[in-house]
């Protein structure tokens, strides 16, 4: 470790935590020679780095600002200064990135919920302004051309490029997907409808044969 001439507590901070210098500036977002003139004392602790150090070590932001080397090292309940509060630190910053990363997943769960019940609900309202309505067929086309319309535009302005690519490619997989999907229910359905017609067929012959 780096041995600082003393013309801030911060030297004492360092010391009391057992990192060094580059550790202790990239931690707190700052340069490494940044850091070596306020331990120096040749650029002054501004409120935002105080904030920063204060975060992640836990010591008092006061005391840092004081810069009073007859003072002890306090943390942020204004009592002596050790590494447990140090390590408490870091037990919280973990936390908060937890709960962070929690509440992107809940976020996007609950988008996603969202997102469905939204569409479901247009479906609902284009099936009763629509189906079994003659007079509405040139309508249904006119929305459905319009959402089709709406969505290339919302693609086609998505940045940056690689997004739209992206929205483009799974839209196309997606329609890939379900032509696939009508075709095999036309299919099925079609297959249905001919073994109806052969039993059908096969009840008309057998009450002819019967008849005969």
């Amino acid at each position: 470790m780096r041995v600082s001439p003393r013309r801030h507590v911060l030297v004492s901070l360092r010391e009391a935590i057992g990192i060094s210098q580059k550790e202790f500036a990239g931690a707190v977002q700052i340069g490494e020679s940044t850091l070596q003139k306020i331990e120096l004392g040749t650029y002054p602790l501004r409120p935002r780095i105080a904030e920063r150090i204060a975060t992640y070590t836990g010591v008092d932001i006061n005391y840092l600002t004081r810069n009073d080397f007859s003072e002890p090292l306090l943390n942020w309940r204004g009592e002596p200064y050790d590494k447990g509060d140090f390590e408490a630190a870091q037990g919280g910053q973990k936390s908060q990135t937890i709960l962070k990363r929690n509440y992107r997943i809940w976020d996007y769960k609950a988008a996603r919920f969202s997102v469905t019940a939204t569409l479901l609900e247009i479906y609902h309202r284009a099936r009763c302004a629509f189906l079994d309505q003659p007079d509405a067929w040139g309508q249904f086309h006119q929305f459905v051309f319009r959402l089709y319309r709406l969505m290339d535009e919302i693609i086609q302005a998505a940045e940056p490029e690689k997004t739209k690519a992206s929205l483009w490619k799974r839209v196309r997989e997606e329609h890939e997907q379900t032509a696939q999907k009508q075709q095999l229910l036309t299919t099925k359905g079609d297959i249905d409808e001919l073994l109806d017609l052969l039993a059908s067929l096969e009840k008309q012959n057998q009450s002819k044969a019967k008849g005969h």
